[in-house]
């Protein structure tokens, strides 16, 4: 399900409906949407663009634009699959040309549960009317990696914690624990830092394992978001990570 929404205005330019959206906190870009042409514009001082098919329904796919980490990007939801699918598209402009950033994932597998919290950034891709293509060529890689989650010790009774290993962060592996049956279904799993004998443990909130497009095991931050997204990301680099473990 979507988990955030924000308040949109509508208005009449000449007649297409649009949504106008405020300016991005990080540069003077405005962003608005043509829902009849499903195009997104962008202006900014020196010019303007226009983006057209990327946004709107496409059958059980939605895609609007939304506020997260403190600016605008892309929210992309499939409807149309057992479990939960949906990615945050963040985006960058450079001239007359605009490109996807980083994608963040929340996602659970459709074999065990499993959630997916995951994000690719540098990307630098020409955002397309089929950016989705990039959103599976990550997701289909993050789903295989959880696909070997043995939830058993979840299902006996009486049930022990699973885990499983979301990627490592230079010499500390990053876990998510999984402590009931609801971790699997609706609720989130313990992020959980480990370094030889030592542990940490971060919480059951929602934080995403960010990682570059070379190398989808290796961390190379984590960040934190607020409860509704939309505020800017707390962003725990390596020192920061490697300071809770001692």
């Amino acid at each position: 399900m979507k988990f955030i929404r924000f308040v949109v205005v509508f208005f009449l330019l000449g007649s297409p409906l649009v949504k106008a959206v405020e300016k991005q906190t990080s540069d003077a870009d405005i962003y608005v949407i043509d829902e009849e042409s499903q195009s997104l514009r962008i202006s900014w001082p020196a010019g303007k663009l226009s983006l057209k098919g990327v946004v709107g329904e496409k059958g059980a796919i939605t895609r609007d634009l939304v506020a997260f980490d403190g600016k605008k990007a892309l929210h992309y939801e499939n409807l149309g699959v057992r479990s939960q699918f949906e990615a945050y598209v963040t985006l960058k402009r450079v001239g007359h040309d605009v490109f996807v950033d980083c994608i963040y994932g929340n996602i659970r597998s459709e074999q065990n549960g499993a959630l997916i919290n995951k994000a690719v950034c540098d990307i630098n891709e020409k955002l397309i009317p089929d950016y989705e293509n990039f959103i599976y060529r990550y997701s289909d890689a993050w789903k295989e990696s959880v696909s070997a989650l043995d939830i058993s010790s979840l299902i006996q009774e009486p049930s022990n914690a699973a885990s499983i290993k979301d990627g490592v962060f230079n010499d500390i592996t990053v876990l998510r624990v999984y402590k009931s049956r609801d971790s699997l279904i609706d609720k989130l799993p313990v992020t959980v830092l480990q370094k030889d004998s030592l542990k940490h443990e971060l919480g059951a909130d929602m934080m995403f394992t960010v990682y570059g497009k070379s190398d989808l095991n290796k961390v190379t931050r984590i960040e934190v978001p607020p409860k509704n997204l939309e505020g800017v990301f707390k962003r725990l680099d390596y020192e920061s990570v490697n300071s809770l473990l001692h």
